[in-house]
Parts: structure tokens; sequence; C-alpha cells
């Protein structure tokens, strides 16, 4: 009995030894620190301090969105290097109603101008039943209005009984149309505070969620110690695009570039104040390389004909036609992406951010904290404001446009950019968009600036002759003769460098002949890059004009039609 004894104490001595030293719970808000944006999810870190004795801690990180990737959650401890993390466990939570009393109130207001709404309409139904049986009366013929009321045993109506019902439609018509009018005012009304409303639910929906996920996070602590655990996880719904703006200063020769990050969430958190990081890196893509696997070529068996076609066609074009299709489903979201990025974008504060370059990818920190509603309304962030040096030139294809283009040389600094749009400005005007492609640090990239109206390009026609060729008594071949004049005239106050272009056909049979009888002056470039392009390349001072101008014949066969000149 004396050993029962023992065991029994032994037992609730242990016991009441593990209760003691079981985790403490720390339930502190976490305040959410710094926010990751990636070019399809984001990286949210949150942050608990507390002071801990010597023991063991969970830290509990509540009322996350639902949506947390539980794989990609992390945790950190600071404050002493002998803290220890124990473990980390993701748990789903759920509540029978909103916690938030602005979501209620929300919807009632809008479910009451909802009803509003509803009331009209009844009523818009009501007028149009008796507008349609008011212009009913009105055209009836007078014969069939007779037998109508005699139907109803009324008397024979006269020429006052007539006046009478005109007066009575007219006036009653007049009244529905405006009580149409006044409703349709209203509903109008009616509808703006009902987008209002939802805008603002929008803005806080995810703190209305009924699902949740909490992460506790275990920590033991050597001694009395101010502890800070950082705890970070992957969302879905929230992304980030550049766009730019340039403007060019051509008297002082410099091009400034602001590049802006356009930043959208709907992860259910509202990003308050947070440091925000936006990043090039695309976790998607993966960070392994696909490996290589053997690739066999073998003969083409026709398959036996037992059956039909359909049942014997073979399966490599089966699953050429899947790839075929999977390939046109991937070319067709990525230029829905494309139109989706050019879409009109709000204006935002203007900040600069730092790059940092980490192997495979940059990080830009934005300099100044940012507020994301989780509503998917854009918010747009400077990345960087950029400075360079620039040599402008312009382009001029005459037979497209009258205009000059003015374009430029840039060497990039350490910052790369990402393909995206660029709004134009020239000196103080905006002159309009252009586009980007992704330029490396270092890369060397030209930049088209738009228009400028101070150089003008005129191209006239001032030759047009055909004639028949051949033998004395019959003409087997044709001759088109063709000349053109170009003027190009620089209205600037300074001297500028400009590339004319223009263009010969080019034949693609033996038949047709192209010669280039006349160039005046001699084009700087024939046909280098593109068959058949003429560049020439000129300085135009202030105020000076140029002229150049070209001949060529086409010979072909007269009994045949030429096509491609037009």
């Amino acid at each position: 009995m004396k050993h029962v004894f023992t065991i029994v104490a032994v037992v609730l001595t242990g016991v009441l030894s593990f209760a003691q030293e079981s985790a403490k719970r720390i339930d502190e808000k976490s305040t959410l620190s710094k926010v990751v944006v990636y070019p399809d999810r984001a990286q949210l870190t949150r942050d608990v301090e507390f002071t801990a004795k010597a023991g063991t801690y969970d830290v509990v990180f509540k009322e996350l969105p639902a949506g947390v990737v539980e794989n990609s959650v992390r945790a950190k401890v600071f404050g002493s290097s002998s803290a220890k993390l124990l473990g980390i466990d993701v748990k789903r939570t759920f509540i029978e109603k909103p916690k938030d009393e602005r979501i209620s109130k929300l919807q009632d207001d809008i479910q009451k101008l909802s009803d509003a709404d509803k009331v009209f309409t009844d009523e818009l139904t009501v007028l149009a039943s008796k507008k349609e049986f008011l212009d009913y009366i009105r055209t009836r013929s007078s014969e069939r209005i007779q037998e109508d009321i005699k139907k109803v045993a009324v008397e024979k109506p006269n020429v006052e009984d007539f006046e009478k019902t005109l007066n009575f439609v007219g006036g009653n018509l007049a009244k529905i149309i405006d009580r149409q009018r006044e409703i349709e005012l209203k509903r109008r009304e009616l509808a703006r505070q009902i987008d209002v409303l939802n805008r603002e639910l929008g803005s806080i929906r995810g703190e209305g969620r009924l699902e949740y996920k909490t992460v506790i996070v275990t920590v033991e602590s050597p001694s009395e110690v101010n502890l800070k655990v950082e705890m970070s996880y992957i969302l879905y719904g929230a992304s980030w695009y550049p766009v730019y703006d340039a403007r060019a200063v051509v008297e002082k020769k410099e091009v400034e570039i602001t590049y802006y990050g356009i930043v959208r969430q709907t992860t259910g958190e509202k990003w308050e104040n947070v440091e925000l990081v936006l990043t090039t890196a695309n976790p998607s893509l993966g960070a392994r390389l696909p490996e290589l696997t053997a690739r066999y070529l073998s003969l083409y068996a026709p398959p036996t004909t037992t059956g039909s076609y359909a049942d014997n066609k073979p399966q490599t074009s089966q699953r050429y036609q899947k790839q075929k299709e999977s390939a046109s489903l991937v070319g067709k979201e990525e230029d829905r992406d494309e139109e989706e990025r050019k879409k009109d974008l709000a204006q935002g504060v203007v900040q600069t951010a730092v790059a940092e370059e980490r192997l495979t990818s940059v990080f830009f920190k934005v300099k100044k904290r940012e507020t994301v509603a989780s509503d998917n309304t854009p918010r747009k962030v400077t990345v960087a404001v950029l400075h360079f040096p620039a040599e402008f030139e312009y382009d001029a294809t005459p037979s497209f446009s009258p205009h000059g283009y003015l374009k430029t040389s840039i060497t990039n600094g350490e910052t790369p950019l990402l393909a995206g749009e660029m709004n134009v400005f020239l000196d103080a005007d905006f002159v309009g968009t252009s586009y980007i492609k992704t330029v490396a640090a270092t890369q060397k990239f030209d930049a088209y600036l738009g228009v400028d109206e101070g150089v003008r390009i005129e191209r006239k026609e001032e030759k047009r002759f055909d004639e028949n060729v051949g033998g004395l008594f019959s003409s087997s071949k044709k001759r088109l003769m063709l000349g053109y004049r170009i003027t190009a005239h620089n209205y600037k106050k300074v001297p500028i460098k400009i590339t004319i272009n223009d263009r010969i056909p080019v034949s693609q049979s033996e038949d047709i002949k192209v010669e280039l009888v006349t160039k005046n002056p001699e084009p700087t470039e024939m046909g280098k890059e593109v068959p058949g392009v003429l560049k020439w390349r000129i300085e135009l001072k202030p105020g000076e004009k140029k002229e150049f101008y070209f001949e060529y014949n086409v010979t072909y066969p007269a009994d045949k039609n030429m096509y491609g000149l037009k």
C-alpha cells in the first residue's frame, strides 16, 4: 500500500510540474507592419511584442483571412539570442456573424435604399400601364369609340364629348410623363447612394468574413526579456504593375522618367500605414529549372481502319490539338491582362523608393508608409524618379504622317524598368502615350517621346506616268514611273537631327523589275535593315528647310495585273 501512495504522489507531482510548464497564451493584437507585393500575390508580416519571463509562450495571431496559404507561414523571434522558436500551428476559426457593426449598418442602409427603389419601380410599372391605356384611347377611331361606348350602354358622344375625352387623355398623359421623369431622377440619386455604400462596404468586406485563420507561434524564453515575434504569410488577390511618366526637356537635353507602381489588392485585409515593398520576383515561375527528358523520334504508321476514322485517328494529333488550344488560351489570357493594364488609373501621392537587388530579382522599398484598401482600388506609389542626359533625334515617315516623332537613346542606371505604359510629356505639354519594354540595369534603350509639332514633313507625288514598252508592232510590257518630293522644315528654335524614311517597292517576281532612277540627295542608307527602305539622316538649323526627291520605274508584263503599289 505504501508503494501505491508513492506512485500516486509521483504522478501528481508530474502533472503539477507539467501544468506549471505549459505554454502561456499571448493574445495581444498583432500589428501589420510590412507587405511585399509580387506580380500575383503578397507576403504580409505581422509582429507582436511582449515581456516574457523564463518559460514557454503561445503567441496567437488571430482573425487572419481564410485565404492564408498555410505552407507559407513563417516565424522569427527577436530580443534574445537564447530565445527559441518551438513550433507553428495554423487553425481554422468560424463565427456566426460579422464582428464589425459597420457592416451590418451598411447592409441595412443598402437594403432600405433598395426597398425605396423597388417602390419607385412598381410605381413606374403602374404609370406605364396607365399611359398605355391612355394611348389606346387616343388612337382609337371615332367609330370604334362609339362602338365601345354602346357596349357599356353610354349615350352616343357628341363633339363636346370628344373634346372632353381629348382633354382628359392629354392632361393625364402630361401628368404621367412628369411623374415618370421625377421618379427617374429620384432613382438615379438612389443608385448613386447605393453605389457609395457598396464601395464603402467593399473596403471593409474582409473584416466581415465568417471564417478566419489563427496562427499560433510557440516560443521559449530563457529569462525575463522583451521579445518580438514576427510572423509572415502569403495571400493571393494582390498585384502590382508599372506605369511611367516621361518628360522630355529638349532645350536642356534631359529626360525625366517617373517610375510608378500601381498596387491593387482584394486579400481581405486592409493594409494600413504599412511598409510597402514591390518586387519583380515571380514566385509562380518556380525556383527550379525544369528538367529535360529524352525526345524520341519514330516513323508514323497509319492505324488499321477497322472502325471509323474518328476512332482511329492518331493520338499524337489529339495531343497536338490540346497543346494548341492550351497555347491559345494562354495567349488570350496574356492579351486580356495587357488590356487590363492599359486602363485609366487614379493619381497617387508622389514618393520615391529604394531599389535593392537580391540575386535574381529586384525589391523596391517605398519610402513613405502606405495604406491600400482591400477593394481592388488602384493605389499609385512612386518607385523612383530618374534623370537622364539625352541626345534627341527625330524620325519621320511622311508617307504615313506629316509629323516628326521625337526619340532619344538612353543608358539606364541601376534601376531596372519593367515593361509598361508610358505617358509622354514634351516640356510642359502632354503629347500622348507610349510603351516601354523591359530594360535591365545599365542597358541602353530607345524611348519614343511622341509628336513634335515644331517639325513638319511634307510629301507630294510629283510624277505618275505609265507607257507601253516592247517590240516595234506590239508592246509586251508596261512601265510605270513615279516621283516624290519630300520637304522637311524645322520650326523650332534649336537645331535638330532627323531621319527621313521612305521606300520603293520590292519585286517578288522575275517578271517585275524595279529601278531607282533618281535620288537627290543620295540616301544615307538603302535597304540595309528593311528591303526597299530609303533613309536620309540630316541636320536642320532653326527655321531651315530641305528637300528630297526620288523617282523609280516599275516594269511588268502588259497582259498581267500587278498589285502591291497601293
